[in-house]
């Protein structure tokens, strides 16, 4: 089991994860295919330094920021710190219990990433972006880079990349499903990021709890479902469209600068990529229906 640096790409970000104290890190099983090969080298977005021990002179941080709560207690929490951010994270399945702290300079764009070591067979290792800390990596990774983390499914059918966001239970799981039984490809069904990239829009898969190919596909088409007695479909324009975006994008409300990135974002997005409202009947049949209205806008 090595020590040596571990390269991720994730939306085409390179990550480069470094063991300051020589115990090898260890990653869950989703981010099996988000490994880098030597092209990581070229370019490093982001560093994270992580250390096999908790120390004590962080375990008290004192201004707060911003608190993410669950029913049984805390899940992670968000500090000033001399060097920009420190954040608490807790243990999902133990709320409350400290499971990392994290220092994040976003200037730098470098995490000090401190993790108690782990037993497995005969070797001590880390588990630095055990769960929920990579998603609030990833979250602080795309507000400082013209992209965006947001609740959604996303699918591609050869053709054009649709990508369905909202709430949890107002169909994005089921019109990926129904898309897939059609022969689209699922990008992901719960977390994209979204990028710019030379002018085009992309969207990406994310590491999840299981186990997935890295996935890449332009947008075409921003949908939100709600359901419905029928199949119903509105475009969105202007404000309206924003708004309606900008509900459903993973962010933290006590920064008005990431906020504002958000908002440019979605600004500049919205000009050349469709935004609809669709009422859902959840059949098959919806699939054709917003493809034939698909084709009036083209």
């Amino acid at each position: 089991m090595s020590s040596a640096p571990i390269y991720l790409t994730i939306a085409d970000f390179i990550l480069q994860l470094n063991s300051v104290d020589g115990h090898p890190i260890k990653l869950d099983s989703g981010f099996a295919h988000f490994y880098a090969g030597k092209e990581a080298l070229q370019k490093i977005d982001l560093t994270l330094n992580c250390f096999s021990m908790i120390p004590d002179n962080l375990k008290n941080p004192v201004v707060s920021l911003y608190k993410a709560n669950v029913a049984d207690g805390k899940l992670w929490e968000i500090f000033k710190h001399d060097v920009g951010l420190q954040l608490m994270v807790y243990d999902p399945d133990n709320p409350g219990i400290l499971q990392q702290i994290a220092l994040y300079d976003e200037h730098k764009q470098i995490w000090q990433i401190y993790s108690e070591k782990t037993q497995i067979n005969n070797d001590e290792v880390i588990f630095p972006l055990k769960y929920p800390l990579a998603p609030l990596v990833m979250y602080y990774l795309t507000v400082k880079n013209d992209a965006i983390m947001i609740h959604a499914s996303g699918i591609y059918d050869g053709k054009k990349g649709r990508i369905f966001s909202g709430f949890s239970g107002v169909g994005k799981s089921t019109m990926a499903k129904l898309w897939n039984e059609k022969a689209s490809m699922v990008v992901n069904d719960d977390r994209l990021i979204l990028r710019k990239i030379k002018g085009v829009y992309w969207m990406f898969n994310t590491p999840m709890d299981y186990t997935d190919d890295y996935k890449k596909t332009p947008v075409d088409h921003i949908y939100f479902p709600y359901h419905h007695s029928e199949n119903k479909y509105e475009r969105l324009k202007g404000v309206q469209a924003i708004a309606q975006m900008m509900a459903f994008c993973i962010q933290h409300g006590y920064s008005s600068e990431n906020m504002s990135a958000h908002f440019d974002f979605i600004a500049a997005l919205s000009q050349k990529i469709p935004l609809s409202k669709i009422g859902v009947v959840p059949t098959l049949e919806v699939v054709d229906f917003i493809k034939e209205q698909d084709a009036k806008l083209d």
